[in-house]
């Protein structure tokens, strides 16, 4: 039972999952797939906000579970700082190239400004995430805004990826 659920969850982690857009405030019905009782979840709304004195790039998402289930962290960690699900953006090509990105690591992430959540996703219930990230210094910020759509939105619960929702072209498409 226990190799079915890794099998399961990495199923989940490698599905590509259609999304949501970023221009302002928008309303997206973006879904992930549920898999062996796996809670579906729909990112309800996308708020993209530059703070041009900072140098931050900041997205917001508010992701609702209409499955069964509620989402809640099978990671387990020995430290006190632990978030059990949190978002993070993984960048495309075009918006790498005016984000800081992190160089000490095998993944591909920009540089991180901080994050939170309004809790466990529980059925039914819709819950705030916002991530920010650090701009390059010599950046032009218009073309940050527009390309902060050339990315993915990932659900992460500790290091495993749960689900995945393509920012670019997918606002109101379902899978």
């Amino acid at each position: 039972m226990f190799r079915l659920n890794r099998m399961l969850l990495l199923f989940v982690a490698l599905l590509p999952i259609t999304g949501l857009g970023l221009t302002g405030a928008h309303a997206a019905q973006a879904e992930a797939v549920s898999i062996g009782g796996k809670p579906k979840l729909v990112v309800t709304q996308t708020d993209l906000t530059i703070m041009k004195a900072e140098k931050v790039l900041r997205y917001d998402f508010t992701i609702k579970n209409i499955g069964r289930k509620t989402l809640q962290p099978q990671f387990d960690y020995p430290g006190h700082h632990y978030y059990p699900i949190e978002v993070a953006v993984r960048p495309g090509k075009q918006l790498k190239r005016y984000m800081v990105m992190d160089e000490h690591t095998k993944y591909r992430k920009m540089a991180f400004k901080g994050s939170g959540s309004g809790g466990l996703l529980d059925p039914g219930r819709e819950v705030h995430f916002y991530v920010e990230y650090r701009i390059q210094e010599d950046a032009d910020l218009s073309k940050v805004l527009e390309n902060a759509r050339d990315g993915v939105l990932l659900v992460l619960d500790g290091p495993k990826v749960v689900a995945e929702f393509p920012l670019q072209d997918a606002e109101g498409k379902k899978q």
